[in-house]
């Protein structure tokens, strides 16, 4: 069986919407104090890093296309094994420095693919 990076294309991009609709509109100081969205981001995030984690092992010729995919797969390896280690803000920081170049990456792959 042929697998296609289009199913963790779609899951990144899925996760990633998510994330910018849970806080949109959102200031910091709402975000760390509403501890349902952080853990709700949290989970997206991981789900994110996860996607990123197979294209890597699977399509290593792509990896290089998303921008701060490395840095997204370490995230996710935080918040995975490391959980008591987070900073409150530190999703928030990736939210405003590397999840939309990386959505956007993933979106223009996916048109590229001629499937979305």
């Amino acid at each position: 069986m042929k697998r296609s990076p289009k199913p963790y294309l779609h899951d990144l991009i899925f996760a990633a919407r998510d994330i910018f609709s849970m806080v949109d509109k959102k200031s910091l100081k709402e975000f760390l104090a509403d501890a349902m969205l952080q853990s709700a981001v949290e989970r997206k995030f991981i789900v994110i890093g996860e996607a990123l984690f197979q294209i890597k092992h699977y399509f290593p010729n792509l990896i290089g296309k998303i921008p701060a995919a490395r840095a997204l797969i370490g995230f996710r390896h935080v918040l995975v094994h490391g959980y008591n280690q987070v900073e409150d803000d530190l999703a928030w920081g990736v939210i405003e420095t590397r999840l939309r170049p990386a959505l956007e990456a993933a979106e223009r792959l996916l048109n590229e693919s001629g499937a979305s």
